[in-house]
């Protein structure tokens, strides 16, 4: 309750930059939801949001632009689809669990 309570009043004067550490992190799947759907329209208003977070699965739905950070030297930036593209490799493995054989596909998009 307490960090629901800290995100409404960070967000409530809807400021043009807001700074999140892990905003997910302790909600529920309804309340992560109802904050994913605050920072998309609060996005849509102009604001700019940073945020860290370790899961990319909030990465890959909420940004645009991206920085990885380790041991505070900054590896990699910029717009996130530059990124999956600098970084994928086309590569997928497929294996058939009844045989137990291992099949490599290279992948088109």
């Amino acid at each position: 309750m307490a960090q629901k309570v800290q995100f409404i009043s960070t967000v409530l004067h809807q400021p043009k930059l807001i700074i999140l550490d892990e905003p997910f992190s302790g909600f529920d799947p309804v309340n992560a939801q109802l904050i994913t759907e605050k920072i998309l329209e609060l996005k849509e208003m102009g604001s700019t949001i940073i945020f860290s977070t370790h899961r990319m699965e909030t990465v890959e739905s909420l940004c645009d632009h991206i920085a990885q950070i380790d041991k505070s030297k900054k590896i990699l930036e910029g717009p996130k689809k530059q990124v999956k593209d600098q970084y994928k490799s086309n590569t997928f493995i497929v294996e058939h669990r009844a045989t137990n054989l291992l099949f490599r596909l290279i992948g088109m998009n």
